[in-house]
């Protein structure tokens, strides 16, 4: 049976080589993986659960990486087991190339099922082969986004202007005496007109004033005849 398929990730050939053959990034992206472990110089051994049709079970087996060019291929091979479950070998042909907002990744497979997987049925086993392949890639995907958004340098912050102050200049010392200005009752004082000065009353006055004042007595007192 075989299957291939095509990914676009958003990442560079480098950091896709090296994702796709790190063991805690197998383990956190493929589907049902319980355990993936570097036993060797490419090689790899792990579990997996899978569930096809009416077999449900956890395989067991080992990967290697052959014909690896970096970063353009590489070939992986593979063969899982289970005690219940029957068996599955398969060969894969991995392909980067490079495009301008990341990088195509794609895969040429070919499986061999044995054991009660055979009864499982061709159709679905490749139903089942590209599901995996899906989810795998499209965790792979989200995982390169966070670790991009994680090692993207921050914007560098934008000085917010400073309110507008003003500056006060010192008073420059001066020997002159300072002058204080007056009172609003020192300036209300100084506009009104003086008072005018009492005037002194003539003699002449003097003598007028004495005769009436005599002759009223007069007419007051005056005996009557």
């Amino acid at each position: 049976m075989n299957i291939n398929g095509e990914y676009r990730v958003p990442a560079r050939r480098e950091t896709i080589w090296n994702v796709l053959r790190d063991p805690l990034t197998l383990r956190a992206c493929l589907p049902g993986c319980e355990e993936v472990t570097q036993v060797g110089d490419d090689v790899y051994e792990g579990r997996i659960a899978i569930q096809v049709g009416a077999v449900n079970t956890v395989y067991s087996g080992r990967a290697t990486i052959d014909d690896a060019t970096f970063p353009d291929h590489y070939v992986v091979s593979a063969h899982f087991h289970s005690p219940t479950g029957g068996f599955a070998d398969g060969v894969a042909t991995v392909t980067l190339v490079a495009e301008p907002d990341g990088t195509l990744v794609g895969y040429r497979a070919r499986l061999s099922p044995g054991g009660r997987l055979t009864s499982v049925g061709e159709r679905l086993l490749r139903g089942v082969a590209i599901r995996l392949a899906n989810t795998f890639f499209s965790r792979l995907i989200e995982r390169l986004k966070a670790e991009v958004n994680r090692a993207a340098p921050l914007d560098r912050a934008v000085p917010k202007p400073l309110p507008h102050v003003v500056v006060l200049q010192p008073i420059a010392l001066t020997a002159a005496p300072l002058r204080v200005a007056p009172s609003a009752h020192v300036l209300r004082s100084a506009m009104e007109p003086p008072p005018t000065p009492p005037r002194n009353s003539s003699p002449m006055l003097v003598v007028v004033g004495s005769v009436l004042w005599l002759l009223i007595l007069a007419l007051l007192f005056w005996p009557q005849g």
